[in-house]
């Protein structure tokens, strides 16, 4: 669990994940989103993150949360490649602990879905996401 027994959620969830993107994305332990293998584009190895700056701009992010978890959308651009990382923050409530990440990426030049479409939100465990609400939102 990310809080402590006085867990304010949704706002813990969204601050932890804010913190983390913050560091940037090589921190996350994340797995390969299918889109790559359905559109034929190789997924880069994640070490090409490593020591790059990848942070994503507020215009780069979807923010969703359900009862029990938190998730953003978020691409970024390194290493020539576009990456879309979604990563879903658990509350203590949670059947999961800790968070759940998942990314695609595509060379630069490569034509892009919408956000979020090259990577699949949350885990099967998850309650229904709904947009984040906007009254909770920092910005």
């Amino acid at each position: 669990a990310l809080g402590g027994c006085a867990e304010k959620w949704p706002e813990d969830g969204r601050a932890w994940l804010e913190d983390r993107l913050a560091k940037g994305p090589s921190g996350f332990d994340c797995y390969h989103s299918p889109w790559n293998e359905e559109v034929g584009i190789p997924v880069p190895s994640p070490s090409v993150l490593d020591g790059q700056q990848c942070s994503p701009a507020s215009s780069e992010m979807l923010w969703f949360a359900s009862d029990d978890a938190v998730n953003v959308v978020a691409r970024c651009k390194a290493a020539g490649h576009t990456f879309e990382f979604s990563v879903t923050a658990f509350s203590a409530e949670h059947y999961y602990d800790g968070y759940h990440c998942n990314y695609a990426a595509a060379p630069f030049g490569a034509v892009l879905p919408p956000l979020g479409e090259m990577t699949s939100r949350g885990t099967a465990m998850d309650g229904e996401f709904r947009p984040y609400p906007k009254s909770l939102s920092p910005n």
